[in-house]
């Protein structure tokens, strides 16, 4: 490694690291907390991901970037859609998701039982 980037090659290596995931993150952070301050839906949400990954890769390649793959500008994207899209779960979501759990378990129960007796009546 200390061929390819010098001596200094994890001092490199990390400030590269820092500048990717900051300059990455840095938009759709002040879209989602700074500007619109709640989450935004999936669609929406993939077609930022994207235009800003494509940026990165715009913006990385005129930077001088050697990468064929840019795989650590894809995951900034997957981390910008969660970002965007995340949404805190309330003891109220919570509550909801047991009640339908409960729900779903009962209908399942229900269908067991009358597949179960048409069973036995034939």
């Amino acid at each position: 490694m200390s061929e390819l980037y010098g001596e200094n090659w994890m001092i490199i290596i990390a400030v590269s690291l820092v500048i990717t995931w900051v300059v990455g993150l840095t938009p759709p952070l002040l879209i989602r907390f700074a500007f619109i301050r709640s989450p935004i839906g999936k669609w929406l949400s993939f077609f930022l991901s994207f235009i800003f990954f494509m940026i990165n890769v715009v913006f990385f390649t005129w930077l001088g970037s050697e990468s064929k793959t840019h795989s650590a500008l894809a995951l900034v994207a997957f981390v910008s859609f969660f970002i965007l899209t995340y949404k805190k779960k309330t003891k109220s979501d919570i509550e909801k998701e047991k009640i339908e759990k409960a729900i779903k378990n009962k209908e399942l129960k229900e269908r067991k039982e009358k597949n179960q007796s048409d069973w036995s009546n034939q």
